[in-house]
Parts: C-alpha cells; sequence; structure tokens
C-alpha cells in the first residue's frame, strides 16, 4: 500500500499549469516539522521540504485558495520522480501526488471591523443578526427520498492514478 497523510504549512507559492489536453496540475511544497528530544532530554524542532502535486479541478481550487504559509492536510501517493540535467547528470527526488486535501487556513491576512490582522481560512463571520436561524416548527430533519444516496462518478470524472501527459513539462 502506498498511502502519505501530511500536515504543514505551504511553503511556496503554487505554480499551476495546464498539460496539452487542458488538464490542470500544480506544484507547491509542504513544510512538516518534527519535534522531539533528544538523547540530552533538549527540546529539537526539524522541518521536511515535501514537494506536492495536485491534479485537475483540486489543482484549481488549491491555486485559488491556498498561498504560502496556509496550513493544508494532504493524503496521497509517493511517487519518485527521476530525469536527466542537461549535462546528462541523473536526477531524482520524491513527491506526494495528492488525492485528497483539508484546507486548515488559506495563510490570507484578513482584516477585522476594528482594522486587526487575523490569521485565518478566509471565513466571514455574518453580520450580528444573520446568523444561525432555527428552523420553523415541524420543518427539521427529512430524510432524502429513496435511491437518492451516493452516485457513482462518470467514467470522464474518476482519476486513472496517473498524473497527466505533458510532453513540453520537466521536472525541477
Amino acid at each position: 500500500m502506498n498511502s502519505v497523510v501530511l500536515v504543514g504549512n505551504i511553503s511556496r507559492d503554487i505554480e499551476l499549469r495546464y498539460s496539452a489536453q487542458g488538464t490542470a496540475f500544480a506544484n507547491t511544497a509542504l513544510a512538516v516539522n518534527k519535534k522531539y528530544k533528544n538523547q540530552q532530554g533538549n527540546s529539537v524542532e526539524k522541518v521536511m521540504f515535501i514537494d506536492i502535486k495536485f491534479y485537475g479541478k483540486t489543482a484549481e481550487v488549491a491555486n485559488q485558495y491556498l498561498r504560502k504559509g496556509s496550513k493544508l492536510a494532504v493524503k496521497g501517493e509517493l511517487e519518485l520522480e527521476q530525469w536527466a540535467t542537461q549535462d546528462g547528470q541523473k536526477r531524482s527526488k520524491h513527491v506526494v501526488n495528492v488525492d485528497n486535501m483539508e484546507m486548515l487556513s488559506s495563510g490570507q491576512q484578513n482584516s477585522d471591523s476594528n482594522g486587526q490582522q487575523q490569521q485565518g481560512g478566509g471565513y466571514q463571520a455574518p453580520a450580528q443578526g444573520q446568523g444561525y436561524q432555527p428552523p420553523a416548527q415541524n420543518q427539521g430533519y427529512q430524510p432524502p427520498a429513496q435511491n437518492q444516496g451516493y452516485q457513482q462518478p462518470t467514467q470522464q470524472q474518476q482519476y486513472s492514478g496517473e498524473p497527466p501527459v505533458d510532453a513540453g513539462y520537466q521536472p525541477h
């Protein structure tokens, strides 16, 4: 089983591109912290920078809402990319191809009504009087009609597990 789960902060803005077939793909890196105590009992923090890739609609959403510093959880598969430089040297690196992501913050700065900067995920609280309104009497939960549960995605929407092919793209 090849499955990776990471939580960290985006360490560079997302680079969104499109393949010759029009499929979106995006690259960035995730800074993941590891905290532990060494043999002397001192707290140590180690940061790992891990390249990640998004495909399709996920790439477009990531590009729209995430920035350097955004906190993100991802699940995906580890892949070894290999290539040769222009002078013939062989290179390789590990990359996580993201299947699922959860935005924990957008990394964008928001100002509150007093002009104070707030870090957050872009959520704006509703104005006073526009918050949650309980349903009127007898309008509570209604179960879904029969046979309207999960629908299998169409063949075009299914992810093949392989990144899109782009003849002009060279990993760096």
